[in-house]
């Protein structure tokens, strides 16, 4: 199944939550921001599609922290995938009621951010093991995709 757009419920997640100011009443007419289309595979729908809307919501801030930083979104949100056969593998880090969940997602050639697999690794120590090389070939099966078209 080809990838296709996220569902949001409409909410938007800002860094500046208590800030005095936001950018929008000092530039009042706009500003650049930039915001990467986050994309998903069948695969990481069937999983958040099993999940209770509050583990939904916890995952949902991430992926929109995700598409507003892009590229930039670090460490505690984000880290490299250091044995994934692709050099720009990343996971989105969750904490839901002190259980890790991960994203595995990279950035296609669009600039895309694209969510691959996701899941709760709580007390599971092989969990990238199993993981990353799923996350791998669908990863290399969107490339493919995107070359074929």
């Amino acid at each position: 199944m080809p990838p296709s757009r996220p569902r949001h419920r409409g909410r938007k997640f800002c860094k500046d939550r208590g800030a005095a100011y936001s950018l929008d009443s000092i530039f009042p007419v706009g500003y650049i921001q930039i915001v990467a289309d986050v994309l998903f595979t069948g695969e990481f729908e069937t999983w958040w599609d099993s999940l209770s809307v509050e583990e939904q919501d916890s995952i949902d801030r991430v992926v929109w922290m995700l598409a507003e930083d892009g590229p930039a979104l670090r460490f505690p949100y984000s880290s490299k995938i250091e044995s994934s056969a692709y050099s720009h593998m990343r996971e989105l880090r969750i904490q839901y009621q002190g259980r890790p969940y991960r994203v595995l997602y990279a950035f296609n050639p669009h600039r895309n951010a694209l969510l691959l697999i996701g899941g709760d690794k709580t007390g599971n120590d092989r969990w990238y093991e199993v993981f990353v090389p799923i996350a791998d070939r669908l990863y290399k099966e969107h490339l493919k995709e995107l070359e074929e078209s």
